[in-house]
């Protein structure tokens, strides 16, 4: 479960975000693509986006196994219809590296997720340490 505090103010998307970064530190990266929307999209750094749920778990299963999320903070905006951008600021640590990162995440009325982007707050030399040769 992740610090309340980190959520403070999201209100019905807080359940959303919360099942996000448990079950991808749960490693459970099926129920993490089980967020998102059928036309739900997750654009990781360095690479092209990755369409539909099943197509994110085997990228998670792929890319992120041995990954710890840890939210730090959260910010919401809604946007237009009933769609809202939650903001999460935190850090990723992999048995190589840690490093800052920004989730953007895009929910629709129903709280799934329509997109993910993740954006890493990161010296040159972390990135090079991160992006494979």
């Amino acid at each position: 479960m992740i610090k309340s505090a980190v959520f403070t103010g999201l209100g019905s998307a807080q359940q959303t975000i919360d099942q996000y970064f448990s079950t991808f530190n749960a490693g459970d990266f099926l129920q993490t693509s089980q967020l998102f929307a059928p036309e739900g999209k997750l654009y990781p750094p360095f690479e092209e986006p990755i369409q539909s749920p099943d197509a994110i778990a085997t990228y998670l299963q792929t890319e992120a196994e041995g990954m710890e999320a840890t939210p730090l903070r959260a910010d919401i905006l809604p946007l237009e219809g009933d769609q809202q951008k939650v903001s999460v600021r935190g850090k990723v640590t992999a048995l190589v590296f840690k490093v800052t990162v920004v989730w953007d995440f895009i929910l629709d009325a129903q709280h799934q997720i329509l997109a993910v982007r993740i954006n890493l707050l990161a010296s040159l030399e972390e990135l090079i340490k991160i992006r494979p040769a």
